[in-house]
């Protein structure tokens, strides 16, 4: 199972290259999972995202600053 969006890349990279000469058939097959690999590196990208807004706003509220994702403009 890929851990990253570089390894998610990478399957789908190898999809794409077994989808060159495979048939009709497989071709559709394997430019599905190509494209599903690629939708989950964005989602892991996004949700590393989502991460670090979380962690930044938990130090900002650690060290006593007004968080505007919680509180709104000072």
């Amino acid at each position: 199972m890929a851990g990253n969006p570089r390894e998610c890349r990478e399957q789908a990279a190898s999809c794409w290259v077994l989808a060159e000469t495979a048939d009709e058939q497989e071709k559709q097959r394997l430019s599905d999972l190509a494209w599903a690999w690629e939708q989950l590196a964005v989602e892991h990208e996004n949700a590393q995202a989502f991460l670090r807004t979380m962690e930044a706003v938990n130090e900002g509220l650690k060290i006593g600053h007004r968080s505007t994702f919680i509180d709104g403009p000072p």
